[in-house]
């Protein structure tokens, strides 16, 4: 129907729903001729309507030609009833020959958010020729349209994606989610919540010969974060290497119980604490030969997601099995957060949209990961870092958060490799004009 191009996001959308009603009419005012065809968007998806406003598009296009050889002023009104979307205006002036396609910009009115099924509306279309104080309608009608739910979504439509405008679902400042917030805040250690502050990456080599007696020996220590060890240790007797987390909450992290030999690969520790060394020999002190690297992120992001998680656990949220689909035209019901904290209920896209809400809330940058079927949590490790960790929500109701947390991890890298996951960006939709939407259910 259009074939403009908006950062990238609006071309796909101006083709959703788009069925064509051309009702050509000519009028003659003053010795001019202006033709009008109409082209309408029949199917409305409501819940993007707030996007496609914000750039200047609307769903009825009218293609305005002048026949004449003087210039023409023409005003183009269009709504949706009834009270859907009050008029929205536009005046163009048409030079001799010239053709223009004038798309008023609608805003829904509330009474769209209530829509919970497709809904028959009309559009209304009035074209005017102004000249001076004098006007004259040049095309009058009425035309059905259907507005879809205020909760469904197209991810397709004709081969084009429309994954882009899933942030709309993502709402940090809805007061469910904040009062969520509030409550969640005392599942974690931190007098409040601090986004990236005082995170950072480090990275170094624990690489020397060492003499271990068979008390603790610690070679590395590490503030409150996460990170992973990569490397070998030979040693000429028993030894074992674990992480000792400070404070006594979490237990030790043993990555080489009792061996002489061991190799190990991203093995992931948590902070504060220490990497430690220890002998198996209770008389003799043991030689070791290090070579060890690590990686890692300073901070709180994890422990503040796992606080969410946590409190949505303790909230009971529970996995509904309702399957997503992606097919080419079709509609999927996605529950706002707002709805998912209310029903106590939320599939794969729910769950991930709620959580991305409170990831944002927080000063943290959110992703929404697609997958064939399926689709589950991420976030940036870091302030604009490309390094990010994966969670899978629908593991809420009946996991710990690092089961959930390796579960995301394992379904991401399956499918990184199999080239079919497709990553949704909240900030980076954000400096598109992608800006959440719904008022629903605002308690």
């Amino acid at each position: 129907m259009r074939t403009r191009s908006v950062l990238g996001l609006i071309t796909a959308l101006t083709l959703v729903g788009c069925g064509t009603s051309e009702s050509p009419t000519s009028a003659t005012s003053n010795g001019s001729l202006i033709s009008v065809s109409v082209s309408y968007m029949d199917t409305v998806p409501t819940a993007l309507m707030k996007v496609i406003a914000q750039f200047g598009q609307g769903p009825v296009d009218v293609i305005l030609h002048n026949n004449s050889s003087t210039s023409a002023m023409v005003h183009v009104a269009i709504a949706i009833t009834p009270g859907y979307a009050d008029s929205g205006f536009q005046t163009v002036t048409i030079q001799p020959g010239q053709t223009d396609t004038v798309s008023p910009t609608l805003i829904l009115n509330p009474k769209a958010d209530s829509l919970t099924t497709l809904t028959p509306a009309n559009f209304t279309v009035q074209v005017t020729q102004m000249d001076g104080a004098t006007s004259k309608s040049l095309f009058s009608e009425t035309h059905l349209a259907l507005l879809m739910a205020h909760d469904a979504f197209l991810f397709s439509w004709q081969g084009h994606d429309l994954a882009g405008f899933l942030p709309i679902w993502v709402t940090p400042t809805n007061p469910a989610v904040q009062n969520f917030l509030a409550t969640a805040k005392g599942y974690w250690s931190g007098n409040s919540w601090s986004g990236y502050q005082h995170s950072s990456f480090d990275s170094g080599t624990l690489k020397s010969s060492l003499t271990v007696p068979s008390t603790n020996l610690t070679i590395g220590s590490f503030t409150a974060g996460y990170g992973f060890v990569s490397g070998t240790l030979i040693s000429s007797d028993n030894i074992t290497l674990r992480f000792h987390p400070t404070g006594g909450t979490i237990a030790n992290t043993d990555f080489s119980p009792k061996q002489t030999s061991v190799t190990l690969s991203a093995a992931p520790f948590s902070g504060p604490g220490d990497l430690v060394l220890s002998s198996g020999n209770a008389i003799l002190d043991a030689t070791v030969a290090i070579n060890l690297k690590y990686i890692y992120y300073n901070g709180y992001v994890r422990q503040q997601v796992k606080a969410i998680y946590n409190a949505l656990q303790a909230r009971g949220i529970t996995y509904s099995s309702t399957t997503i689909s992606f097919p080419s035209g079709a509609s999927q019901k996605i529950r706002y957060p707002a709805a998912s904290l209310q029903e106590a209920s939320a599939n794969c896209i729910d769950g991930t949209v709620l959580m991305a809400s409170a990831l944002e809330a927080i000063g943290l940058q959110p992703l929404i990961v697609l997958v064939p079927g399926h689709a589950f949590l991420g976030w940036r490790a870091l302030d604009g870092s490309t390094t990010s960790e994966f969670l899978e929500t629908t593991m809420i109701g009946t996991s710990t958060f690092e089961d959930a947390l390796n579960q995301g991890t394992t379904e991401f890298n399956q499918h990184q490799q199999a080239g079919d996951a497709k990553i949704v960006d909240i900030a980076k939709a954000r400096t598109l004009g992608v800006t959440p939407g719904a008022r629903l259910l605002q308690k």
